[in-house]
């Protein structure tokens, strides 16, 4: 899982054209489509690819968020080990996450909200901004984990 998210959306930083030609290439089935937005604006591209169990989803913005993202979901028959899918893109990031000192609350306790982010800067020449991965369980009845790969405003502007 943790190697298809790097290939779908790490590696081409979260880019259309790198995220859907990955897909295709990994044999997910290319699902994408022009979203009307409005009878003013021109429609936009959204990217879905979708296999056995996992569903690719990217767009360099979607309605009222401007900024690009790539997440994939995978849907499998019981829940994941969340300690071994963090491990996994621990090795393959081969860093651990950047938020690691939140695992814990000021009083020693597990912080039961945790999720682990890993910190992408933006290209010092700006053709990339700064990214964040992560992932977490799906909810809503499904079993399975979600990575995401989310463009993050300028903190500088």
């Amino acid at each position: 899982m943790a190697d298809l998210f790097n290939r779908l959306c790490v590696a081409g930083n979260g880019a259309a054209e790198v995220a859907k030609s990955e897909a295709i290439a990994a044999g997910l089935t290319d699902k994408s489509y022009d979203m009307p937005v409005g009878s003013n604006q021109p429609a936009w591209p959204l990217i879905i690819a979708q296999g056995q169990g996992a569903v690719l989803a990217q767009a360099d913005k979607f309605l009222s968020n401007p900024l690009r993202q790539c997440n994939v979901t995978f849907y499998l028959p019981q829940q994941p080990d969340v300690v071994a899918v963090e491990q996994a893109l621990t090795a393959l990031l081969a860093r651990p996450a950047d938020n690691d000192g939140q695992r814990l609350k000021k009083n020693g306790k597990p912080n039961k909200y945790f999720s682990p982010e890993w910190q992408f800067p933006a290209a010092s020449d700006n053709s990339t901004p700064a990214f964040v991965a992560t992932f977490s369980p799906v909810a809503s009845g499904y079993t399975g984990i979600q990575f995401s790969f989310l463009a993050q405003k300028d903190k500088a502007k």
